[in-house]
Protein backbone atom coordinates (compact mmCIF):
# COMPACT_ATOMS: atom_id res chain seq x y z
CA UNK A 1 0.00 0.00 0.00
CA UNK A 2 1.20 3.49 -0.81
CA UNK A 3 1.32 5.44 2.53
CA UNK A 4 0.60 8.61 0.56
CA UNK A 5 -2.96 7.36 0.05
CA UNK A 6 -3.56 7.03 3.80
CA UNK A 7 -4.63 9.91 6.04
CA UNK A 8 -4.75 9.73 9.84
CA UNK A 9 -7.53 11.47 11.80
CA UNK A 10 -8.18 11.87 15.47
CA UNK A 11 -5.00 13.22 17.05
CA UNK A 12 -2.49 15.99 16.51
CA UNK A 13 0.06 13.69 14.90
CA UNK A 14 -0.23 10.35 13.15
CA UNK A 15 1.44 7.41 14.86
CA UNK A 16 4.50 5.90 13.30
CA UNK A 17 3.87 3.13 10.79
CA UNK A 18 5.08 -0.38 11.37
CA UNK A 19 5.91 -2.81 8.64
CA UNK A 20 4.03 -6.08 8.67
CA UNK A 21 4.28 -9.01 6.34
CA UNK A 22 2.53 -7.82 3.24
CA UNK A 23 1.49 -4.44 4.60
CA UNK A 24 1.74 -1.58 7.05
CA UNK A 25 0.22 -0.95 10.48
CA UNK A 26 -0.71 2.28 12.25
CA UNK A 27 -1.03 1.83 16.02
CA UNK A 28 -2.66 4.44 18.28
CA UNK A 29 -1.67 4.34 21.93
CA UNK A 30 -4.09 5.35 24.71
CA UNK A 31 -6.94 6.48 22.42
CA UNK A 32 -10.00 8.20 23.85
CA UNK A 33 -12.27 5.72 25.61
CA UNK A 34 -15.46 5.05 23.67
CA UNK A 35 -18.45 6.60 25.43
CA UNK A 36 -21.69 8.29 24.47
CA UNK A 37 -22.70 11.69 25.83
CA UNK A 38 -25.71 13.88 25.11
CA UNK A 39 -25.27 16.15 22.08
CA UNK A 40 -21.82 14.85 21.23
CA UNK A 41 -20.56 15.49 17.67
CA UNK A 42 -20.15 12.67 15.16
CA UNK A 43 -17.89 9.80 16.17
CA UNK A 44 -15.58 10.54 13.24
CA UNK A 45 -14.62 13.85 14.87
CA UNK A 46 -13.87 12.26 18.25
CA UNK A 47 -12.05 8.99 17.70
CA UNK A 48 -8.90 8.11 15.74
CA UNK A 49 -9.26 6.43 12.37
CA UNK A 50 -7.49 5.95 9.06
CA UNK A 51 -8.91 6.88 5.71
CA UNK A 52 -7.63 5.16 2.62
CA UNK A 53 -8.22 7.08 -0.58
CA UNK A 54 -7.91 6.11 -4.19
CA UNK A 55 -6.33 8.36 -6.77
CA UNK A 56 -9.61 9.82 -8.08
CA UNK A 57 -10.73 13.42 -7.66
CA UNK A 58 -14.22 14.59 -6.75
CA UNK A 59 -14.67 15.79 -10.32
CA UNK A 60 -13.84 12.32 -11.63
CA UNK A 61 -16.17 10.65 -9.11
CA UNK A 62 -18.97 13.01 -10.10
CA UNK A 63 -18.45 12.57 -13.83
CA UNK A 64 -18.44 8.80 -13.43
CA UNK A 65 -21.75 8.92 -11.58
CA UNK A 66 -23.28 11.24 -14.16
CA UNK A 67 -22.32 8.75 -16.86
CA UNK A 68 -24.10 6.04 -14.87
CA UNK A 69 -27.23 8.24 -14.74
CA UNK A 70 -27.00 9.57 -18.30
CA UNK A 71 -30.03 7.70 -19.67
CA UNK A 72 -32.19 8.80 -16.73
CA UNK A 73 -31.48 12.55 -16.75
CA UNK A 74 -33.42 14.00 -19.74
CA UNK A 75 -37.06 14.78 -18.81
CA UNK A 76 -39.41 12.38 -20.62
CA UNK A 77 -42.50 13.73 -22.34
CA UNK A 78 -44.80 12.74 -19.49
CA UNK A 79 -42.72 14.79 -17.02
CA UNK A 80 -42.60 17.76 -19.38
CA UNK A 81 -46.37 17.74 -19.68
CA UNK A 82 -46.77 17.49 -15.91
CA UNK A 83 -44.44 20.46 -15.35
CA UNK A 84 -46.40 22.53 -17.89
CA UNK A 85 -49.69 21.79 -16.10
CA UNK A 86 -48.29 22.60 -12.67
CA UNK A 87 -46.57 25.93 -13.40
CA UNK A 88 -48.14 27.11 -16.66
CA UNK A 89 -49.34 30.38 -15.12
CA UNK A 90 -46.36 30.93 -12.81
CA UNK A 91 -43.46 33.09 -14.05
CA UNK A 92 -41.49 33.56 -10.82
CA UNK A 93 -38.69 30.92 -10.60
CA UNK A 94 -38.93 30.68 -6.80
CA UNK A 95 -42.67 30.07 -6.98
CA UNK A 96 -42.07 27.40 -9.63
CA UNK A 97 -39.59 25.63 -7.38
CA UNK A 98 -42.00 25.75 -4.44
CA UNK A 99 -44.92 24.44 -6.51
CA UNK A 100 -42.97 21.61 -8.14
CA UNK A 101 -41.26 20.54 -4.91
CA UNK A 102 -44.57 20.58 -3.07
CA UNK A 103 -46.13 18.40 -5.77
CA UNK A 104 -43.36 15.78 -5.56
CA UNK A 105 -43.48 15.87 -1.76
CA UNK A 106 -47.22 15.21 -1.70
CA UNK A 107 -47.37 12.80 -4.64
CA UNK A 108 -44.66 10.33 -3.63
CA UNK A 109 -44.35 8.10 -0.60
CA UNK A 110 -40.79 7.61 0.61
CA UNK A 111 -39.49 4.03 0.55
CA UNK A 112 -35.77 3.40 0.92
CA UNK A 113 -33.99 1.20 -1.66
CA UNK A 114 -30.36 0.53 -0.69
CA UNK A 115 -29.19 -2.64 -2.45
CA UNK A 116 -27.89 -3.74 -5.86
CA UNK A 117 -27.75 -1.35 -8.81
CA UNK A 118 -30.89 0.33 -7.42
CA UNK A 119 -28.74 1.50 -4.54
CA UNK A 120 -27.18 3.97 -7.00
CA UNK A 121 -29.46 4.35 -10.03
CA UNK A 122 -33.00 5.71 -9.66
CA UNK A 123 -36.02 4.28 -11.43
CA UNK A 124 -37.14 6.02 -14.61
CA UNK A 125 -39.33 8.89 -13.49
CA UNK A 126 -42.25 7.56 -15.54
CA UNK A 127 -42.19 4.42 -13.41
CA UNK A 128 -41.94 6.50 -10.23
CA UNK A 129 -44.98 8.53 -11.31
CA UNK A 130 -46.89 5.34 -11.97
CA UNK A 131 -46.00 3.76 -8.61
CA UNK A 132 -46.19 6.99 -6.60
CA UNK A 133 -43.39 5.92 -4.30
CA UNK A 134 -39.60 5.85 -4.36
CA UNK A 135 -36.39 6.42 -2.47
CA UNK A 136 -34.41 9.66 -2.23
CA UNK A 137 -32.94 9.20 -5.72
CA UNK A 138 -36.40 8.73 -7.24
CA UNK A 139 -37.68 11.85 -5.46
CA UNK A 140 -34.65 13.89 -6.50
CA UNK A 141 -34.66 12.76 -10.13
CA UNK A 142 -38.34 13.55 -10.59
CA UNK A 143 -37.96 17.03 -9.12
CA UNK A 144 -34.79 17.66 -11.13
CA UNK A 145 -36.60 16.74 -14.36
CA UNK A 146 -39.65 18.83 -13.50
CA UNK A 147 -37.44 21.85 -12.83
CA UNK A 148 -35.55 21.39 -16.09
CA UNK A 149 -38.83 21.07 -17.96
CA UNK A 150 -39.96 24.31 -16.31
CA UNK A 151 -36.77 26.15 -17.40
CA UNK A 152 -35.34 26.29 -13.88
CA UNK A 153 -31.63 25.45 -13.66
CA UNK A 154 -31.02 22.57 -11.21
CA UNK A 155 -28.46 19.91 -10.32
CA UNK A 156 -28.55 16.67 -8.36
CA UNK A 157 -26.47 16.61 -5.17
CA UNK A 158 -25.17 13.65 -3.15
CA UNK A 159 -25.00 14.19 0.62
CA UNK A 160 -24.51 12.25 3.85
CA UNK A 161 -27.03 12.91 6.61
CA UNK A 162 -25.18 10.88 9.25
CA UNK A 163 -21.47 11.76 9.07
CA UNK A 164 -19.53 14.69 7.62
CA UNK A 165 -18.00 14.10 4.21
CA UNK A 166 -14.18 13.94 4.32
CA UNK A 167 -12.90 16.25 1.54
CA UNK A 168 -9.69 14.24 1.17
CA UNK A 169 -11.56 11.00 0.38
CA UNK A 170 -13.28 11.21 -3.03
CA UNK A 171 -15.68 8.27 -3.26
CA UNK A 172 -19.35 7.60 -3.89
CA UNK A 173 -19.38 5.56 -0.69
CA UNK A 174 -19.24 8.83 1.27
CA UNK A 175 -22.92 9.47 0.55
CA UNK A 176 -26.25 8.04 1.66
CA UNK A 177 -28.78 10.55 0.31
CA UNK A 178 -29.65 12.62 -2.76
CA UNK A 179 -31.25 16.07 -2.98
CA UNK A 180 -31.59 18.82 -5.60
CA UNK A 181 -29.71 22.12 -5.81
CA UNK A 182 -31.29 25.19 -7.44
CA UNK A 183 -28.49 27.76 -7.83
CA UNK A 184 -30.53 30.76 -9.01
CA UNK A 185 -33.26 30.83 -6.34
CA UNK A 186 -32.88 32.41 -2.87
CA UNK A 187 -29.12 32.52 -3.12
CA UNK A 188 -28.81 28.81 -3.88
CA UNK A 189 -31.40 26.40 -2.56
CA UNK A 190 -31.11 22.75 -1.54
CA UNK A 191 -34.41 20.87 -1.78
CA UNK A 192 -35.21 17.52 -0.16
CA UNK A 193 -38.69 16.27 -1.05
CA UNK A 194 -38.34 13.13 1.10
CA UNK A 195 -39.01 15.46 4.05
CA UNK A 196 -42.80 15.47 4.11
CA UNK A 197 -43.12 17.80 7.10
CA UNK A 198 -41.64 21.13 5.97
CA UNK A 199 -42.36 23.24 2.91
CA UNK A 200 -39.45 24.29 0.69
CA UNK A 201 -40.38 27.97 1.04
CA UNK A 202 -39.86 27.73 4.82
CA UNK A 203 -36.62 25.71 4.86
CA UNK A 204 -33.61 27.35 3.20
CA UNK A 205 -31.57 24.32 4.35
CA UNK A 206 -33.09 20.81 4.48
CA UNK A 207 -33.38 19.08 7.83
CA UNK A 208 -30.08 17.45 8.81
CA UNK A 209 -27.94 19.20 6.17
CA UNK A 210 -26.96 22.50 7.77
CA UNK A 211 -23.26 23.13 7.11
CA UNK A 212 -22.81 19.69 5.47
CA UNK A 213 -20.79 19.08 2.33
CA UNK A 214 -22.24 17.44 -0.75
CA UNK A 215 -21.13 16.46 -4.25
CA UNK A 216 -22.75 18.77 -6.78
CA UNK A 217 -23.37 16.81 -9.98
CA UNK A 218 -22.85 19.73 -12.32
CA UNK A 219 -22.00 18.40 -15.81
CA UNK A 220 -19.72 21.41 -16.33
CA UNK A 221 -17.67 20.51 -13.26
CA UNK A 222 -18.77 18.18 -10.43
CA UNK A 223 -17.45 19.51 -7.11
CA UNK A 224 -17.96 19.59 -3.38
CA UNK A 225 -20.22 22.34 -2.06
CA UNK A 226 -21.17 23.28 1.49
CA UNK A 227 -24.76 23.83 2.56
CA UNK A 228 -25.54 26.99 4.44
CA UNK A 229 -25.78 26.94 8.20
CA UNK A 230 -29.25 26.95 9.71
CA UNK A 231 -30.52 30.54 9.97
CA UNK A 232 -30.90 31.99 13.46
CA UNK A 233 -34.68 32.17 13.03
CA UNK A 234 -35.13 28.64 11.66
CA UNK A 235 -36.66 27.27 14.89
CA UNK A 236 -39.27 29.39 16.60
CA UNK A 237 -41.73 28.36 19.28
CA UNK A 238 -44.40 30.71 20.64
CA UNK A 239 -46.22 29.91 23.91
CA UNK A 240 -49.47 31.41 25.18
CA UNK A 241 -50.33 30.03 28.62
CA UNK A 242 -53.14 30.77 31.09
CA UNK A 243 -52.70 29.47 34.65
CA UNK A 244 -55.22 29.39 37.47
CA UNK A 245 -55.27 27.80 40.91
CA UNK A 246 -57.59 24.90 41.74
CA UNK A 247 -57.09 23.79 45.34
CA UNK A 248 -53.59 22.22 45.46
CA UNK A 249 -53.31 22.01 41.66
CA UNK A 250 -52.66 24.36 38.76
CA UNK A 251 -54.99 24.19 35.77
CA UNK A 252 -53.32 25.32 32.55
CA UNK A 253 -54.67 26.17 29.11
CA UNK A 254 -51.88 26.55 26.58
CA UNK A 255 -51.40 27.27 22.90
CA UNK A 256 -48.14 26.37 21.17
CA UNK A 257 -47.20 27.71 17.75
CA UNK A 258 -44.14 26.03 16.23
CA UNK A 259 -42.24 27.02 13.10
CA UNK A 260 -39.19 25.44 11.51
CA UNK A 261 -37.39 22.17 12.11
CA UNK A 262 -38.90 21.44 15.53
CA UNK A 263 -42.33 21.94 13.99
CA UNK A 264 -41.44 19.50 11.24
CA UNK A 265 -40.24 16.90 13.72
CA UNK A 266 -43.36 17.15 15.86
CA UNK A 267 -45.64 17.28 12.81
CA UNK A 268 -44.16 13.96 11.70
CA UNK A 269 -44.85 12.46 15.12
CA UNK A 270 -48.44 13.71 15.25
CA UNK A 271 -49.58 13.30 11.64
CA UNK A 272 -52.41 10.77 11.52
CA UNK A 273 -52.54 10.37 15.31
CA UNK A 274 -55.92 10.25 17.02
CA UNK A 275 -56.62 12.39 20.08
CA UNK A 276 -55.36 9.81 22.58
CA UNK A 277 -52.19 9.05 20.65
CA UNK A 278 -51.49 12.78 20.32
CA UNK A 279 -52.00 13.21 24.06
CA UNK A 280 -49.60 10.38 24.87
CA UNK A 281 -46.99 11.71 22.43
CA UNK A 282 -47.09 15.22 23.92
CA UNK A 283 -47.04 13.85 27.44
CA UNK A 284 -43.88 11.92 26.57
CA UNK A 285 -42.33 15.00 24.99
CA UNK A 286 -43.01 17.15 28.04
CA UNK A 287 -41.81 14.38 30.40
CA UNK A 288 -43.02 15.94 33.67
CA UNK A 289 -44.34 13.43 36.25
CA UNK A 290 -46.46 16.09 37.97
CA UNK A 291 -48.23 17.03 34.74
CA UNK A 292 -51.48 15.36 33.71
CA UNK A 293 -52.21 16.21 30.10
CA UNK A 294 -55.99 16.11 29.72
CA UNK A 295 -56.62 17.21 26.12
CA UNK A 296 -54.61 17.97 22.97
CA UNK A 297 -55.93 19.55 19.79
CA UNK A 298 -53.65 19.64 16.75
CA UNK A 299 -54.20 22.23 14.02
CA UNK A 300 -52.51 22.53 10.62
CA UNK A 301 -50.70 19.19 10.90
CA UNK A 302 -51.08 18.70 7.14
CA UNK A 303 -50.48 22.33 6.16
CA UNK A 304 -46.68 22.14 5.99
CA UNK A 305 -46.42 25.72 4.72
CA UNK A 306 -48.03 27.03 7.93
CA UNK A 307 -47.09 26.87 11.63
CA UNK A 308 -48.03 23.79 13.64
CA UNK A 309 -50.51 24.81 16.35
CA UNK A 310 -51.27 22.78 19.47
CA UNK A 311 -53.96 23.52 22.04
CA UNK A 312 -53.24 21.85 25.40
CA UNK A 313 -55.13 21.59 28.64
CA UNK A 314 -53.31 20.06 31.60
CA UNK A 315 -53.20 19.93 35.36
CA UNK A 316 -50.06 20.21 37.50
CA UNK A 317 -50.68 18.16 40.61
CA UNK A 318 -49.72 19.38 44.11
CA UNK A 319 -48.17 22.59 42.77
CA UNK A 320 -49.83 24.86 45.37
CA UNK A 321 -48.86 24.73 49.06
CA UNK A 322 -50.02 26.43 52.24
CA UNK A 323 -47.65 28.94 53.83
CA UNK A 324 -48.94 30.86 56.83
CA UNK A 325 -52.13 32.54 55.61
CA UNK A 326 -51.21 32.19 51.94
CA UNK A 327 -51.13 29.67 49.14
CA UNK A 328 -47.84 29.68 47.26
CA UNK A 329 -46.30 27.96 44.28
CA UNK A 330 -44.33 28.51 41.06
CA UNK A 331 -45.41 29.10 37.49
CA UNK A 332 -45.19 25.95 35.34
CA UNK A 333 -42.81 25.82 32.37
CA UNK A 334 -42.89 22.21 31.12
CA UNK A 335 -42.29 22.92 27.45
CA UNK A 336 -39.42 25.27 28.21
CA UNK A 337 -37.85 22.69 30.53
CA UNK A 338 -38.02 20.07 27.77
CA UNK A 339 -35.92 22.32 25.51
CA UNK A 340 -33.63 23.84 28.15
CA UNK A 341 -32.49 20.94 30.32
CA UNK A 342 -30.78 21.50 33.68
CA UNK A 343 -28.98 18.24 34.33
CA UNK A 344 -25.39 18.48 35.53
CA UNK A 345 -23.05 16.06 33.77
CA UNK A 346 -19.34 15.30 33.92
CA UNK A 347 -18.35 15.48 30.25
CA UNK A 348 -15.28 14.41 28.32
CA UNK A 349 -16.59 15.08 24.78
CA UNK A 350 -17.31 18.41 23.10
CA UNK A 351 -21.01 19.12 22.56
CA UNK A 352 -22.86 20.37 19.53
CA UNK A 353 -26.12 22.30 19.35
CA UNK A 354 -27.12 21.62 15.76
CA UNK A 355 -30.16 23.86 15.52
CA UNK A 356 -30.67 27.41 16.83
CA UNK A 357 -33.80 27.97 18.91
CA UNK A 358 -35.93 31.00 19.70
CA UNK A 359 -38.64 30.45 22.30
CA UNK A 360 -40.96 33.27 23.33
CA UNK A 361 -44.14 33.41 25.31
CA UNK A 362 -46.76 35.10 27.42
CA UNK A 363 -48.05 33.58 30.65
CA UNK A 364 -51.23 34.89 32.29
CA UNK A 365 -51.59 34.04 35.98
CA UNK A 366 -55.17 34.40 37.26
CA UNK A 367 -56.13 34.64 40.93
CA UNK A 368 -52.60 35.05 42.29
CA UNK A 369 -49.74 37.49 42.05
CA UNK A 370 -45.97 37.34 41.71
CA UNK A 371 -43.27 39.93 42.37
CA UNK A 372 -42.54 42.13 39.37
CA UNK A 373 -39.14 41.97 37.70
CA UNK A 374 -37.39 42.90 34.46
CA UNK A 375 -34.42 40.66 33.63
CA UNK A 376 -31.98 40.59 30.71
CA UNK A 377 -29.02 38.24 30.27
CA UNK A 378 -26.74 37.72 27.29
CA UNK A 379 -24.03 35.25 26.39
CA UNK A 380 -22.51 33.22 23.57
CA UNK A 381 -24.58 30.16 24.47
CA UNK A 382 -27.92 31.62 25.60
CA UNK A 383 -29.63 34.99 25.71
CA UNK A 384 -32.89 35.72 27.46
CA UNK A 385 -35.14 38.54 28.57
CA UNK A 386 -38.12 38.22 30.89
CA UNK A 387 -40.56 40.69 32.40
CA UNK A 388 -43.24 40.07 35.01
CA UNK A 389 -45.89 42.71 35.67
CA UNK A 390 -49.08 42.91 37.74
CA UNK A 391 -52.50 42.81 36.05
CA UNK A 392 -56.01 43.47 37.40
CA UNK A 393 -56.57 39.70 37.76
CA UNK A 394 -53.07 38.53 38.75
CA UNK A 395 -49.75 38.76 36.90
CA UNK A 396 -48.39 38.50 33.37
CA UNK A 397 -44.99 37.11 32.37
CA UNK A 398 -43.51 37.78 28.92
CA UNK A 399 -40.20 36.33 27.81
CA UNK A 400 -37.89 35.46 24.94
CA UNK A 401 -35.02 32.97 24.98
CA UNK A 402 -32.49 32.43 22.18
CA UNK A 403 -29.98 29.59 22.09
CA UNK A 404 -27.28 29.61 19.44
CA UNK A 405 -26.18 26.69 17.29
CA UNK A 406 -22.53 25.68 17.37
CA UNK A 407 -19.90 23.38 18.78
CA UNK A 408 -18.18 23.92 22.11
CA UNK A 409 -15.58 22.14 24.21
CA UNK A 410 -16.72 20.07 27.17
CA UNK A 411 -15.55 22.78 29.59
CA UNK A 412 -18.45 25.00 28.42
CA UNK A 413 -21.15 22.45 29.23
CA UNK A 414 -21.65 23.60 32.80
CA UNK A 415 -21.91 27.21 31.65
CA UNK A 416 -24.75 26.22 29.31
CA UNK A 417 -26.55 24.25 32.03
CA UNK A 418 -26.27 27.13 34.49
CA UNK A 419 -27.47 29.68 31.91
CA UNK A 420 -30.50 27.51 31.11
CA UNK A 421 -31.19 26.96 34.80
CA UNK A 422 -31.10 30.72 35.46
CA UNK A 423 -33.51 31.36 32.57
CA UNK A 424 -35.93 28.67 33.74
CA UNK A 425 -35.81 30.01 37.30
CA UNK A 426 -37.09 33.31 35.93
CA UNK A 427 -39.91 31.59 34.07
CA UNK A 428 -40.86 29.59 37.17
CA UNK A 429 -41.57 32.73 39.13
CA UNK A 430 -42.97 32.21 42.64
CA UNK A 431 -46.56 33.36 43.22
CA UNK A 432 -48.81 33.84 46.22
CA UNK A 433 -52.56 33.96 46.78
CA UNK A 434 -54.81 34.32 49.80
CA UNK A 435 -55.80 31.12 51.55
CA UNK A 436 -59.50 31.96 51.22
Amino acid sequence: MDPALVTWHGSAAAPATRALEGGLAWVATSPRRFTYERLQPSYSSLYPYLQVAGRSTWAEVGRGYLELLAERLPPPEEVQELAARLVREEQDPAARVDALADHVRRLLTYKAIEFGIRGRVPHPSTKTLERRYGDCKDHALLLYQLLRAADVRAHLVLVDVDDPVVPELPTLDAFDHMVVYVPDVRGGLLVDTTDKNLATALTPVPYGLGGRRGLLLDPEGPRLIRARDYPADSNRVRVRRRVRLDAEDLVVEEQLELRGYYAGYLRGRLRGADAEDARLELEAQLDDPALELETVEVAQAEAIDRPLVLELRYRVRDAVHAADALRVGALPAPLEASYFWQRDEARTHPFELEYPLELSGEVELVGAEASAFDAHEGGALLEYEARLQPTPTGSRLTYRLQRAAGRWESSRWQALVEAQRAALDRLRARFRASAD
